[in-house]
């Protein structure tokens, strides 16, 4: 019967993956959700996991004027605020809030970040 429910599970378990990663981000950084609602371009990684060198990010974006679930939207978004990154996945979790998935072994950050 497990062999059976196994691929429904999983198909299941991907597609909430980016809601409770978000939801449990929000909950043990309250002060960096409140900073992420009110900015535009907000970008920070909530999750990360690897294998063998293959290592991918779940990352946290936010947008006052763009839906990113919009292609073209994204596109203007990622110029607008130097985004580096290509993404294979985005998610609205929360009004003005996205998840987004780079491609594997892609640094997705803000040209205009220090740290980078």
């Amino acid at each position: 019967m497990l062999i059976i429910f196994a691929p429904v599970a999983g198909y299941i378990s991907h597609k909430f993956y980016p809601y409770s990663k978000f939801y449990q981000w929000a909950l043990f950084h309250p002060s960096e959700f409140l900073e992420a609602k009110g900015e535009d371009g907000f970008l920070k990684e909530i999750d990360a996991w690897g294998l063998a060198g293959m290592d991918s990010s779940l990352m946290l974006a936010s947008s006052q004027n763009y839906d990113l679930t919009v292609p073209g939207d994204f596109k203007l978004w990622k110029l607008k605020n130097k985004i580096t990154c290509d993404v294979y996945d985005v998610y609205k979790v929360y009004p003005k809030l996205y998840t987004i998935f780079p491609y594997t072994e892609t640094n997705c950050y803000k040209e205009t970040d220090t740290h980078q």
